[in-house]
């Protein structure tokens, strides 16, 4: 069975992931939502973590990564 990753990049308007097959290099599912900097950024990955696992129908990932690509970092 492939190993299925869950990448994400925090950006400073949206937060967009995707699940990847680590075997074959190839993008299972992706979704976007806004970054939510007030109630933390944590919430959007999150959420899209399980919209995603939702999607694919798994129970977990077996590698999660995440960066932020906001420029200037988020405070």
């Amino acid at each position: 069975m492939s190993k299925i990753a869950y990448i994400a990049d925090i950006g400073s308007t949206f937060t967009k992931a995707l699940a990847l097959d680590l075997e074959s290099a190839s993008i299972l599912d992706r979704s976007q939502c806004p970054t939510t900097e007030q109630s933390g950024i944590e919430q959007g990955f999150l959420h899209l973590r399980d919209v995603i696992l939702k999607n694919i129908k798994i129970p977990t990932f077996d590698l999660s990564l995440a960066s932020s690509s906001a420029h200037g970092g988020l405070k």
